[in-house]
């Protein structure tokens, strides 16, 4: 008889074990997938800050094949938030190729360099070209066909 006792004791404390270790590996598991959501969320948030997030995004506008003025002024095809000048410039859409002239006297920049001309390298490509006015920045979005 003293055999079994030992034996349902020996038993029981095994099964206890097997509950706490089982249970603490889940409570492990649980903390490391919330905290794995939380990193999540705070890298996504951190992205979607950023300046050329689409949260900052303020316009998009299809071009139309030949001239499109662009500026604050509501006369514009694209018109720009009221801090840029009434007219930028034009942008120009010639059989896909996309084209930028900037009005004399506006400082429009690429890559920190002053902009008069230029052809626009569309978002397909690895590098595509960025505009920015103060803290306004633009490029030419494509897509399925459309630019």
């Amino acid at each position: 008889m003293k055999k079994i006792k030992n034996l349902a004791a020996s038993v029981f404390f095994v099964v206890l074990a097997i509950v706490i270790i089982t249970n603490c590996s889940d409570k492990e598991k649980d903390d490391l997938y919330l905290k794995g959501i939380e990193s999540w969320r705070e890298n996504r948030i951190n992205s979607l800050k950023k300046p050329d997030s689409w949260l900052s995004l303020t316009g998009l506008y299809w071009l139309k094949e030949g001239e499109n003025k662009f500026g604050s002024d509501k006369s514009n095809e694209i018109i720009f938030p009221e801090k840029a000048p009434k007219f930028v410039g034009s942008i120009f859409l010639s059989d896909s190729v996309v084209t930028i002239k900037i009005i004399d006297g506006i400082q429009v920049l690429n890559e920190g360099k002053p902009v008069a001309e230029i052809v626009l390298v569309n978002d397909m490509s690895a590098k595509p070209t960025v505009l920015t006015h103060g803290s306004l920045s633009w490029h030419i979005i494509k897509r399925a066909g459309n630019k």
